[in-house]
């Protein structure tokens, strides 16, 4: 019953879409054999969700071969400031320190500043990306030379970024 219901449908499907039902004879049991393309694309949230997992996958092994641990990269979804919604995001260790030591830093001349170390916290001013990116800029520069270094070397190491760089590429030409 269900291969016959099966075989209506594909007639039906042949009958409507008949540039893209491909018929041919097979030599040996002189049967017609059908074959049927359904061309269609992936959405785009599926290409950004492999490349993000294509991402992870390249920076998890990448740990593995890291020359200096502070080059480590954790990658995760993280809920924005401020909100509940998740973005994915890596992060270097060096990054988060950096981040860590300027928070603790402004925090410490606000309260110097003002003699008040309540009515400080109004005036606070915190660290932005670009802060740290400014101080962390040569610590960024010698992690791209040891990622360089670790893909050459490892085979392992360079089809995981190979990987990446195609699922990137997917999502980013679409």
């Amino acid at each position: 019953m269900t291969s016959v219901y099966l075989r209506q449908l594909i007639g039906a499907l042949v009958a409507i879409f008949p540039l893209f039902s491909v018929a041919s004879v097979d030599d040996n049991n002189q049967q017609v054999i059908e074959r049927i393309e359904v061309i269609g694309e992936k959405p785009q949230y599926v290409l950004k969700l492999e490349m993000e997992s294509a991402k992870k996958d390249f920076y998890d092994l990448y740990n593995k071969f890291a020359s200096d641990d502070s080059f480590k990269t954790k990658c995760d979804k993280k809920p924005r400031h401020g909100s509940k919604i998740k973005s994915f995001k890596c992060e270097t260790r060096f990054t988060k320190e950096s981040f860590h030591s300027l928070t603790k830093q402004h925090i410490q001349l606000n309260i110097q500043d003002l003699k008040n170390p309540a009515y400080s916290l109004k005036y606070l001013s915190m660290p932005d990306a670009s802060d740290v990116r400014s101080v962390t800029n040569t610590k960024r520069k010698a992690q791209k030379a040891d990622i360089l270094t670790q893909i050459n070397e490892n085979p392992e190491l360079r089809a995981a970024f190979e990987r990446f760089a195609k699922k990137y590429d997917a999502y980013e030409n679409r």
